[in-house]
């Protein structure tokens, strides 16, 4: 019984101290596992890559989490298609893929966007004078490489 009493006082400690880890190349980055895939596809399509390996295109919920998208991807690559589609031009229309809801509580678009004119699946562009903010793309034409977002997992668990 002293085991098991044992064993319950220091379970709290070891699950407190467990780190998380990602899997499948992905890269633990502000406790998100994230990975960027360089060949460019329409939305739709990176849109399944991210769910072959169990996860959704990126969401960017806060100010830290978009300067940490532009460290991640470095400067090769310009834009990157995020897990963001916007029903009409206004954030609070725009609704994230995990299904946690819309951009109305943080969002980094571009001045006069979201724009549906242009399309309903956001971008994310990593360099030049829009760099770190939002911008419409044509989710059907537009080819762009692309940031998936899975859990993480901890030693142990996969």
């Amino acid at each position: 019984m002293r085991h098991i009493a044992l064993l319950f006082a220091i379970l709290p400690a070891i699950i407190a101290s467990a780190t998380p880890i990602c899997t499948n190349g992905f890269s633990l980055i502000n406790n998100k596992c994230l990975r960027l895939f360089t060949s460019p596809m329409v939305h739709k399509d990176a849109v399944a890559t991210c769910s072959s390996y169990a996860g959704t295109l990126v969401t960017i919920k806060n100010a830290i989490d978009n300067r940490a998208i532009t460290t991640f991807v470095g400067s090769s690559i310009k834009h990157t298609w995020i897990g963001l589609f916007c029903f009409q031009s206004d954030p609070t229309n725009c609704y994230w893929d995990d299904e946690s809801g819309t951009s109305a509580d943080y969002s980094s678009f571009a001045k006069s966007f979201p724009y549906t004119d242009v399309g309903n699946c956001v971008y994310y562009s990593v360099s030049g004078t829009l760099a770190g903010q939002w911008v419409s793309g044509d989710c059907d034409d537009d080819l762009r490489p692309f940031v998936c977002e899975m859990p993480s997992t901890f030693y142990g668990r996969t």
